[in-house]
């Protein structure tokens, strides 16, 4: 199983073109950013920080992103075996289905997590030259511990994802279609709250807009305290609700614990999926 994981780990970043497109939607999700939306979402918003929070509005959503792209990059690994039919090779041996997917699944939770780690440095160094300030020790060890759970949730769901692909031409397809969609959903492009009501639940049944709201809630937090102070507690609620912040499923306000059950519920659902249907392959 270890031996796998650091095969996949390996050939993955080896290949600098599958690492720079498996970055790719961050990078253009950040260069829009900085080019258009960012002025455009600050300018409308009646407070002195505006620009801060949306900073670390927009690198909350990146982070979750690329627990998502990230995963799916390497994976591709998968779909490449199954293609060249070295994964018969992995059958012929006496390795059971499940550590198979075991070491799959670790290889490509270390590099979701070395990517996702890597973003959120260059996150915290792009708000501090914007002018906006480090994340405390408290914070950061916040951040970290959603950024692990946000990629642990991501890989069980690209994993069973992958595992419907035998082309490597139609996981490419697939591949991009996910990227492209990925941002709408978790509400980085356009906030949540401002999408017709159907495309919000869509997203909220997104697992990896679970991880935005979460990660929203710690890297914001001290700006929107500043931003909205003095102010009522049901002009906070709004505010955050149609950024996406938190998550509402009719009047019902989805607290921070119910994330995070969701998120490792689906994960367990989507790696127990990947199992059976890799094991019914194998047969």
């Amino acid at each position: 199983m270890i031996a796998i994981a650091k095969r996949n780990i390996k050939i993955f970043f080896r290949d600098k073109m599958n690492v720079f497109f498996s970055m790719l939607v961050s990078i253009i999700t950040l260069g829009i950013y900085v080019l258009f939306l960012g002025d455009n979402l600050s300018r409308g918003m009646d407070f002195p920080n505006a620009q801060a929070v949306m900073d670390k509005w927009i690198m909350a959503g990146i982070l979750a992103t690329t627990s998502l792209t990230t995963t799916l990059g390497a994976f591709g690994l998968v779909v490449r075996d199954r293609a060249s039919k070295i994964d018969k090779d992995f059958l012929a041996t006496p390795i059971s289905t499940e550590k198979r997917v075991a070491g799959y699944t670790l290889g490509t939770f270390a590099v979701g997590l070395i990517m996702t780690v890597f973003t959120l440095v260059i996150a915290q160094v792009y708000i501090y030259l914007n002018g906006g300030s480090l994340f405390t020790m408290i914070e950061f060890v916040k951040i970290l511990s959603v950024t692990v759970l946000a990629v642990l949730s991501s890989t069980a769901m690209m994993y069973l994802i992958v595992e419907l692909f035998t082309s490597e031409m139609a996981f490419e397809t697939a591949a991009s279609v996910i990227s492209s969609i990925v941002g709408f959903l978790v509400g980085v492009y356009i906030p949540l709250g401002v999408l017709p009501t159907f495309v919000q639940y869509i997203g909220i049944a997104f697992p990896v807009t679970h991880s935005a709201s979460l990660l929203r809630q710690v890297m914001m937090r001290t700006e929107i305290t500043t931003a909205f102070s003095g102010a009522p507690q049901e002009a906070i609620e709004g505010f955050e609700l149609v950024m996406g912040n938190i998550l509402q499923v009719g009047e019902t306000i989805i607290p921070v614990w119910g994330s995070i059950v969701y998120l490792l519920l689906t994960t367990v659902l989507f790696y127990s999926a990947a199992v059976l249907l890799s094991r019914r392959k194998k047969k």
